[in-house]
């Protein structure tokens, strides 16, 4: 059984659990979703799904999710590269096998209403990034599957509510990440994601006001490598704004109705600022980061679209790197079933010194398909 089937089946029985416990009248419905696109060296197979179930005194929630990707290489075969490599394997290793697959769940137990709210994230990688470098470098490519923690991510993050009136909230936050040495993800957004960065561990604290269709949120993290006991440790400040205009123009007649569909739904932008904190010997002591995201979505009957962008950067005279990428969603949804197209664009570029020269790698991604969803 592979293991996209074996999480699927995970779901379908946390999702059978939660309804006899709960009962069926406070359980969510169980969603799955499937999705392929195509690229010019492999096949990408996407499966997820979704629940969530309440009491009916409110005092307990659970949502329960996870997403495998298999991405399936379509040109191997004799003239293969990775087909031809003999790489020798001691006795309690297990067979080489291709990194394609990531699998990535989440659990959010919420408590009192959600005043308190706990989430689980739990990700496994067995995926590399392409290279195109001589056949040599394939085998480095390929992971030695067994016991350990080194290709696995892990994240707890805690929501506490201090106060709640009416539409406003004042709420507090705190997370713990930690990223095995061998744990890949496609795409990687530094300033998204903090499971982007391999052998590290990150926290984050903070807090967040809502107030009708604003909300503003303040945090501060903390990311090192753990490759060693004295890594540089980059410590950022983060600011986010999400507005929501749907709410913030319900009942008011300023834009005539015939364009309302130019007005977006909601739209956001995070903005970040770091410095690393190092040992004078390393070189790397006040090195600075930079990360920006912003996004706007539309809503309107049955038709979603969503357009989001991101940069992020490290500023170094040893190790500079930067990154972006651009998404584009279009949705039409039914009440049992959906389709999607979307389009993404990526590109990354790092340098390193080498006996007295900079070398610099890039790495361009654009990828596209269909989303069809299921409601069960």
């Amino acid at each position: 059984m592979t293991l996209g089937k074996i999480i699927s089946l995970a779901g379908v029985a946390a999702g059978v659990l939660v309804c006899a416990y709960t009962g069926p009248r406070s359980a969510g419905a169980f969603e799955l979703q499937t999705k392929t696109d195509q690229g010019e060296s492999y096949n990408t197979t996407s499966v997820s799904f979704k629940n969530n179930a309440r009491d009916a005194a409110g005092w307990l929630s659970l949502k329960y999710g996870g997403t495998v990707r298999d991405m399936n290489p379509i040109s191997a075969g004799p003239s293969d590269p990775l087909m031809m490599i003999d790489v020798p394997m001691s006795s309690y290793q297990s067979p080489l096998v291709r990194r394609t697959t990531i699998a990535d769940t989440r659990a959010t137990v919420g408590m009192w209403d959600d005043w308190v709210r706990l989430t689980t994230r739990e990700a496994m990688s067995n995926y590399f990034k392409p290279s195109t470098n001589t056949p040599s470098i394939y085998a480095g490519n390929l992971l030695q599957t067994g016991p350990g923690l080194e290709n696995v991510a892990t994240s707890q993050h805690l929501d506490i509510n201090i106060w709640k009136s009416g539409s406003t909230r004042v709420s507090m936050f705190g997370e713990y990440d930690r990223v095995g040495a061998g744990f890949q993800i496609p795409n990687p957004n530094q300033g998204k994601d903090l499971f982007s960065t391999p052998n590290s561990t990150a926290t984050r604290m903070g807090g967040s006001v809502e107030q009708g269709p604003i909300s503003l949120t303040l945090e501060q993290r903390t990311q090192q490598s753990i490759a060693q006991e004295d890594s540089p440790i980059n410590v950022s400040n983060q600011i986010g704004v999400w507005l929501n205009f749907d709410e913030l123009l319900r009942g008011k007649r300023w834009i005539p109705e015939e364009m309302s569909w130019l007005v977006p739904s909601s739209a956001y932008i995070n903005l970040g600022q770091g410095r690393i904190k190092a040992a004078s010997y390393q070189g790397v002591n006040g090195d600075t980061t930079s990360d920006v995201s912003a996004g706007l979505s539309w809503s309107r009957d049955k038709i979603y679209v969503s357009l989001d962008y991101w940069r992020s950067g490290y500023q170094s005279q040893l190790y500079p790197w930067n990154g972006w990428g651009f998404d584009a969603v279009l949705g039409y949804h039914e009440e049992k079933w959906g389709v999607d197209l979307y389009f993404d664009a990526n590109r990354s570029m790092s340098s390193y010194p080498w006996e007295g020269v900079l070398y610099t790698d890039r790495y361009t991604e654009l990828s596209g398909g269909v989303v069809f969803r299921r409601h069960f």
